[in-house]
């Protein structure tokens, strides 16, 4: 539709609210009803996704209609009543009427959620591809009479995924008012070509003597793994220039991760790489990623593809491959094909690290993981621990020197003390120099040797709960500034929360001398607009993460529970050991004292196995109440380590306190202690 505004030359495209039409029962029933509303136009279109509403005093129900206009909404009244209806949403008039509830002298439904069992397969308790189910009912009478010689058969209206098992009715008997009776369960078996997360609506027909009927649908998903496309690394290990990414006359090995995001294991899952591309030529295109369990991600580190590009392959050129995925020695068939694979050649990618700038310092994030220099974020809170700066009155921006622990080179300089400023940087030596309007970096001002974490007007009259604090951790050997709940000037509303963390570098060395540097973010609500990156002592180099929202190729996107390393050492790859190092086995089991501690919100629990075993690692609280269980699983022999959140197994955050982590096998038991600060 379109209205003419002005100029009648000028048509301006504009939604009109639309008169709706609803269709539905004037009456629902005391007991369960499955209640079915269609919503139209007045010219009998369907109004997709409009919110149907039906409540009272005691009853709450929401349904949204689909493709045809039609919304099922479930409601259990018990008593008579008067229920309101409301249709709302999109650009349809509001619509409002009542549903009168009455009693009848036979009304049978099912009585709560009926139980499905998987009979055959991996009877894991789910309705998986290539099982035998049942599924059993107990049918309530709501009526005032009894409904006698209560007959239910079960049916399903498309047999394409699933074929009834129980064609005959199943007797419940009499049922008199109010009564329930369970009795045989339905049989039926879903077709090993069924696709996972399927919906399979399943009919139930009710039946009495009085010529009472009734029917319902009970929807069952269809569980099983499922798999999606995480990230790619490249090596180029055997190439003059390597740089870890598809160059022209190259031939690469290729390691792709995916994750297993359903609700079963994906078992042996293999996978083959196609393209069309001139280009290149895909040497070994079948691949293996083994078994991948619930909520996990594998890598093809052992089975890798192998590509060739040809050398008159341009730069800057995009590839187009398709990845097949499919399990293998499975009780069901599982396959997903993903044809949006793009990888570029002669470019750098977002999972590789930035720089170096002309000095040699890189900057690998937490996303970076197929590099040894990758950063784990760990945030260190230091909210309770930390010496305070402190602003004068009556300033908007403040800088501060104070004095390091150790010498830390940076760009081969040594220095001894930092300047730190409330608007998000650091900087290195002495003095009391502001800069507030963040620009890119390197920038020639009177701020040099700058270390920019979130560099932006930050600090003002309103920050009430913003703190500004640092602190030495003489046993990890860390010099940490954190900014807290700090606002951005004259901008109500948004606070961010990170911290930058220097490494002695006597305790963490690098091959130049220079010091390492971390940036943590813990939370994060402006990310538009701020500097990221340092600079040196000249200001003529320096490395920028971003500026203003203008990220490098390679860098990833700020989100809370980012890390950012900047060191001079260069890139090595994890798989490279892999590949060439035989794994170092433990000698003995171990269960470490998780690290930080005392520790908010997070802590990080090491462990060691010397041969493969079935564990269980839980957190209790001091009442020998469980609180959480971070792993109940098999595991090959190794070293380990597991992030807990400080929540509980519904994920709610628990209070400060002693708590105790225990880890069992069938050889080991060891329980050690750790105390939560809030």
């Amino acid at each position: 539709m379109y209205c003419i505004l002005g100029d009648p030359s000028i048509h301006i495209w504009k939604d009109i609210p639309q008169e709706i039409s609803v269709d539905y029962s004037s009456n629902a029933f005391i007991g369960l009803n499955q209640f079915q509303v269609n919503v139209t136009t007045l010219a009998k279109e369907p109004v997709e996704n409009a919110q149907v509403c039906i409540a009272s005093d005691e009853i709450y129900s929401v349904g949204f209609t689909d493709a045809t206009g039609k919304a099922i909404v479930t409601i259990i009244p018990t008593t008579t009543d008067t229920l309101d209806i409301t249709v709302r949403g999109g650009n349809v008039i509001a619509y409002e009427n009542t549903i009168s509830v009455i009693e009848q002298a036979e009304y049978v439904s099912y009585d709560g959620e009926p139980t499905i069992e998987d009979l055959d397969g991996n009877t894991n308790g789910l309705v998986n591809p290539n099982e035998n189910c049942q599924i059993t009912f107990t049918l309530k009478n709501w009526g005032t009479e009894t409904a006698n010689n209560v007959q239910a058969t079960l049916t399903v209206s498309d047999t394409t995924y699933v074929q009834i098992l129980t064609t005959s009715s199943i007797d419940y008997g009499n049922l008199e008012s109010n009564a329930t009776n369970t009795v045989s369960s339905f049989q039926f078996y879903i077709k090993e070509n069924c696709p996972t997360d399927y919906i399979i609506p399943l009919n139930l027909h009710i039946t009495s003597t009085n010529k009472g009927t009734w029917d319902y649908i009970i929807n069952v998903e269809i569980k099983g793994c499922k798999l999606e496309y995480e990230s790619l690394s490249v090596n180029d290990a055997n190439s003059s220039q390597r740089n870890y990414r598809m160059d022209p006359g190259e031939t690469v090995k290729l390691y792709i991760t995916i994750a297993n995001i359903g609700e079963d294991i994906a078992s042996d899952v293999k996978g083959i790489l196609r393209t069309n591309d001139s280009y290149i030529t895909i040497i070994d295109s079948i691949s293996s990623f083994g078994t991948l369990g619930i909520d996990s991600t594998a890598t093809n580190e052992n089975d890798y593809f192998i590509i060739n590009i040809e050398p008159n392959c341009s730069i800057q050129y995009y590839v187009d491959y398709s990845l097949e995925l499919y399990t293998t020695n499975t009780n069901y068939s599982y396959s997903l094909i993903i044809d949006t694979l793009s990888i570029s050649v002669g470019v750098p990618m977002a999972n590789e690290p930035s720089g170096p700038d002309a000095y040699g310092y890189y900057a690998y994030d937490s996303e970076d993981t197929f590099y040894e220099q990758v950063p784990v974020y760990n945030w260190m809170n230091i909210d309770r621990f930390g010496t305070e700066i402190i602003m004068p009155d009556n300033l908007y921006d403040y800088t501060e020197t104070v004095g390091l622990p150790f010498t830390f080179k940076y760009y081969g300089i040594d220095y001894n003390e930092i300047r730190i400023s409330t608007d998000g940087w650091i900087a290195f030596g002495s003095g009391n120099q502001i800069a507030f309007e963040n620009d890119s970096l390197p920038y020639v001002d009177d701020v040099n040797c700058m270390v920019a974490a979130f560099w932006d007007n930050l600090f003002d009259i309103w920050d009430e709960n913003a703190t500004l604090k640092y602190i030495y951790d003489n046993i990890e050997k860390y010099f940490v500034i954190q900014w807290s709940n700090v606002g951005h000037f004259e901008n109500w509303g948004p606070e961010e929360t990170f911290q930058i963390i220097l490494l002695d570098p006597n305790y963490y060395p690098t091959d130049t001398g220079d010091g390492e540097i971390i940036f943590q973010y813990n939370t994060l609500s402006n990310i538009w607009n701020n500097t990221i990156g340092i600079e040196n002592h000249n200001q003529d180099i320096g490395l920028q993460y971003v500026c203003n929202d203008n990220y490098l190729s390679t860098a990833s996107i700020l989100k809370d529970g980012l890390a950012i390393k900047f060191t001079t050492q260069i890139p090595s790859v994890n798989i490279d050991n892999l590949e060439t190092e035989e794994r170092i086995i433990p000698d003995k089991f171990t269960l470490k004292q998780n690290y930080p501690n005392p520790f908010n919100p997070n802590t990080t629990i090491a462990y060691s196995l010397p041969k493969q075993s079935y564990i269980d690692l839980k957190i209790y609280n001091i009442k020998g109440q469980l609180v959480r269980t971070l792993y109940n699983d098999e595991q090959e022999a190794g070293e380990y380590s597991i992030n807990w959140d400080g929540s509980d197994e519904q994920g709610r955050v628990v209070s400060s306190g002693v708590y105790f982590y225990s880890l069992q096998t069938d050889d080991f038991v060891q329980t050690r202690k750790m105390l939560l600060l809030r």
